[in-house]
């Protein structure tokens, strides 16, 4: 029987952590600037309109960012044993910033929902409603829970697990039902207004909405089974970094994907203009992602 709070595994997976930490932050570090004229450059620059569904997008890929180089530096730390702990309010703010990015990612595929729903207020003021209450269960969660003492066996800062786990391990299990929700939402808002099979954005809708979905379920499912073991503080949070990182990829490439397709539409290429086009509703509704101002005064899109 494996003695995960030996103080042998306690520093092999401690190191194992402080890899994934790294390595997760070089491959979004690398995805990031590879990812920075899609739209970060074009807001810039004025090539792109600046809406409302930016907001989320930009959320989940700073915050997520600082979570990382906040991650990286914690523990890289050399802290001296003075039996106190210092780093609580660095915690705080990286737990925070990385359930903001969780929550803003879940966000973004959120919106597509609420477009194809915008003419029923009831659904669309439900989705709206469910997306705040997320992001501000990520804030309470990040900001009240989290707590550290020290540990005089292995002299170090550890989270007090007791105010953490049933609460986190609640914000996943809410994430992953939002998510799939959204998901059903999506394909459902569709069908309502059948949007046709052929369309250039029917493919994009569904594949990254049920993409998004399999990846999410995946890891957060991996993540909730660890936190429910407890085996030990760093095996609840192993796999915290890249399953995170993998998350905010997915779905700032499934934000920025549809703007693109729109612009190619106008200009004439891309798989858009060789199928005709969509209706103007649609490019400024579901390409967009979402402009609630717009979402309010529309009648269809289609």
């Amino acid at each position: 029987m494996v003695d995960w709070k030996s103080p042998e595994m306690l520093a092999l997976t401690s190191y194992l952590f402080a890899s994934n930490v790294i390595f997760s932050l070089g491959l979004y570090a690398w995805y990031f600037v590879l990812s920075l004229h899609e739209v970060e450059l074009r807001l810039v620059t004025c090539r792109r309109k600046f809406q409302l569904a930016h907001v989320c997008y930009l959320i989940a890929r700073y915050s997520h960012l600082y979570s990382l180089i906040a991650l990286a530096v914690i523990t890289n730390m050399n802290i001296p044993i003075t039996n106190h702990c210092y780093s609580l309010g660095l915690m705080k703010l990286t737990a925070l910033m990385d359930n903001l990015a969780v929550a803003a990612s879940s966000g973004s595929l959120a919106l597509r929902a609420m477009a194809l729903w915008n003419d029923r207020r009831d659904v669309y003021w439900g989705i709206f409603s469910i997306c705040v209450g997320h992001l501000v269960y990520a804030i309470l969660l990040g900001s009240l829970v989290v707590r550290q003492k020290w540990d005089p066996v292995h002299h170090m800062c550890a989270p007090g697990t007791q105010f953490v786990r049933k609460p986190f391990i609640a914000f996943l299990l809410l994430t992953i039902v939002w998510d799939v929700s959204i998901l059903v939402l999506t394909v459902s808002g569709m069908r309502r207004k059948q949007l046709a099979r052929g369309s250039p954005f029917w493919s994009p809708l569904l594949t990254q909405g049920a993409s998004y979905v399999i990846v999410t379920l995946l890891i957060y499912i991996s993540i909730t089974v660890l936190y429910i073991l407890d085996l030990s503080l760093t095996m609840n949070t192993i796999l915290l970094p890249p399953g995170c990182t993998i998350t905010v990829i997915v779905s700032s490439s499934a934000m920025s994907s549809l703007p693109n397709m729109n612009e190619e539409s106008q200009r004439g290429v891309g798989p858009a203009s060789q199928s005709g086009g969509c209706p103007q509703t649609l490019n400024g509704n579901v390409s967009t992602v979402v402009d609630l101002e717009v979402l309010r005064t529309c009648q269809s899109v289609i």
